[in-house]
C-alpha cells in the first residue's frame, strides 16, 4: 500500500529528500508497531 503512493511522490523529489522521507516513513511505521505492541500487552 505504501509503496504505490510513495513511489509516485518520490519522482518529484530529489534523491536526498526522498531518502529523508523514506526514513521518516519507516520510523513512523516502526513507532506505530511498538505502540500497538504496548497496547496489546496491557
Amino acid at each position: 500500500m505504501f509503496d504505490v503512493s510513495y513511489s509516485g511522490r518520490s519522482r518529484k523529489f530529489p534523491r536526498k529528500a526522498d531518502k529523508i522521507l523514506a526514513k521518516r516513513l519507516v520510523e513512523k511505521i516502526e513507532s506505530s508497531k511498538d505502540f500497538y505492541r504496548l497496547r496489546l500487552r496491557k
